[in-house]
């Protein structure tokens, strides 16, 4: 994702080595102001976080189930529930 984006209860499954969700700028887009709510990260296997929020990203918004999440951005808002 990358700006004004909008995610909602999507389920990820299966492995990799990197995150099932990165939100990070990409050439014009900013990695800004996405939403991101309900998705279900619980039937997909990392090493990794499940979702990084990047460095350079910022403003996202995230609520979703419990998960390891990776927040480097700024102003990026993150609620968690079981």
């Amino acid at each position: 994702m990358s700006f004004d984006g909008y995610m909602e209860y999507n389920r990820l499954e299966g492995a990799g080595s990197g995150p099932g969700l990165l939100v990070k700028p990409w050439k014009s887009l900013k990695g800004s102001k996405n939403l991101i709510v309900g998705d279900n990260l619980n039937l997909f296997k990392t090493s990794a976080s499940d979702v990084v929020l990047d460095k350079d990203s910022c403003n996202n918004l995230f609520v979703s189930a419990s998960c390891k999440i990776a927040a480097l951005g700024s102003n990026d808002l993150i609620q968690m529930s079981k």
